[in-house]
């Protein structure tokens, strides 16, 4: 079969929602779809399991369009600078990141390695709700979730839509190491700009 995963990412959502819908009507299974229509199973697998969330236990998740991810950028600034305010006021939460941050990023570049999308996505996402969780603000921890399923769309409409991936480890990097700084003013700016590193 022609062609990378890195190449074929480069097919947008409405491509393989076709082909997942095209095959949703045939006999086929999935291999033999894949190999009749000579795209990489990889990627049409993580395709698929992004198409089978939508939408997701029953809630009701809004369109994807500018506004929407800026309003969703707005709305996790807010929830993880609480979060992240409550962790610098214990030095002990703070050394638990350090640690917990680390093997979050090694997943991270281990996912990006292999070139899968979905599992990219839940480290990626995976990461930042660690940071709420230690954080040991149940109200920052309670809001995250309650967007949790947006931000995951987010994410994966970003990512996919993404020249290069590979930067996410430094980007994460960086991130971890400025959440763990003794400078508030750097922890806050950092997590800002991680954020809406997309946007610009």
């Amino acid at each position: 079969m022609s062609g990378s995963i890195e190449g074929w990412r480069r097919q947008g959502e409405a491509f393989w929602r076709t082909h997942h819908e095209a095959w949703k009507r045939s006999d086929l299974n999935q291999r033999q779809y894949c190999e009749a229509q000579c795209i990489p199973l990889k990627a049409f697998g993580n395709w698929r399991v992004v198409f089978k969330a939508e939408p997701h236990r029953g809630l009701s998740v809004i369109d994807v369009n500018e506004k929407v991810i800026d309003e969703i950028c707005d709305a996790r600034i807010a929830v993880e600078t609480l979060a992240v305010r409550s962790l610098r006021d214990d030095p002990e939460r703070i050394a638990q990141l350090a640690t917990v941050l680390a093997s979050k990023v090694a997943t991270l570049a281990q996912r990006i390695r292999v070139g899968d999308l979905v599992a990219i996505n839940h480290a990626d996402i995976d990461f930042h709700r660690q940071l709420c969780v230690l954080s040991g603000n149940g109200i920052a921890t309670t809001l995250w979730q309650a967007i949790a399923r947006h931000i995951w769309i987010v994410f994966g409409w970003e990512i996919r839509s993404e020249t290069s991936i590979s930067r996410m480890v430094e980007q994460h990097e960086r991130l971890a190491q400025a959440l763990i700084s003794s400078s508030d003013a750097r922890a806050e700016a950092e997590l800002i700009q991680h954020i809406r590193r997309r946007r610009s």
